[in-house]
């Protein structure tokens, strides 16, 4: 959801020297560097920079445009994106227990950023006032997509809910949040838990030697006879 946008508006383009990498700009993501240390505080202070961007936009005084509402929104939600997506990568890929700890750390706070942003009523009243002026409907092409995509979204996602309404649906999509992290670590933990251990050689017919030799050297490293076969992806591809 909300994912177009055509270039940063209202972020510096330089940041204060840190020790932290997700909070440091550069062109290529610093994997390398990213230590679950760094999850906290570094999304803690993305999340509180795009807070202050976004009171920036809803206390604007200048009549709603395309680059002073669309164009900011989108630049602070792309940010944020582009910020905290490292983490989630390597959450998929080298993930630790400190790092999951961490993430779950902050997990409910990412959740209830993006839930406030489409129940954020000052929000939506300047995104619904740009939608009917000159500008706004006179939107064609991709922009006219987007307009009419993002206020579609903000209307599905609980934008016109009561007040009490929008405090339930916060709370449910945290929770939902962290029910979806908490499965896929499980998937993670089951997956890494599996190992088979075969010992008849004829069971491997057709398996490349080459990973045949590598089912034996991980047997061997666990301190077994045989070939070990588990789930990760140079086991299960070649079978």
């Amino acid at each position: 959801m909300l994912s177009f946008a055509p270039r940063l508006i209202g972020f510096p383009q330089t940041m204060p020297h840190s020790e932290n990498p997700l909070l440091q700009l550069s062109d290529r993501i610093p994997f390398d560097r990213i230590e679950a240390r760094h999850v906290v505080p570094g999304i803690r202070t993305i999340l509180s920079e795009a807070e202050a961007s976004l009171e920036e936009l809803t206390h604007q005084t200048e009549a709603p445009t395309w680059e002073n509402t669309i164009g900011r929104f989108d630049a602070l939600t792309e940010r944020v994106k582009q910020r905290t997506a490292p983490v989630g990568s390597l959450l998929y890929v080298a993930e630790t227990p400190e790092l999951r700890e961490a993430y779950n750390e902050v997990l409910p706070e990412i959740s209830q950023f993006w839930t406030s942003l489409t129940l954020n009523e000052a929000l939506w009243k300047r995104i619904r006032g740009f939608a009917v002026t000159p500008e706004g409907e006179a939107l064609s092409g991709i922009r006219r997509r987007h307009l009419d995509t993002v206020v579609r979204d903000f209307r599905r996602a609980g934008a016109e809910l009561g007040a009490e309404d929008k405090v339930r649906l916060a709370e449910r999509r945290t929770e939902l949040a962290r029910l979806h992290q908490r499965f896929g670590e499980n998937v993670l933990d089951a997956t890494n838990a599996f190992q088979l251990l075969v010992t008849d050689e004829e069971r491997l017919a057709g398996v490349p030697s080459v990973d045949r030799d590598q089912a034996k050297e991980k047997a061997e490293a666990a301190g077994m006879v045989g070939w070990l076969l588990t789930l990760d992806y140079p086991s299960f591809e070649p079978r």
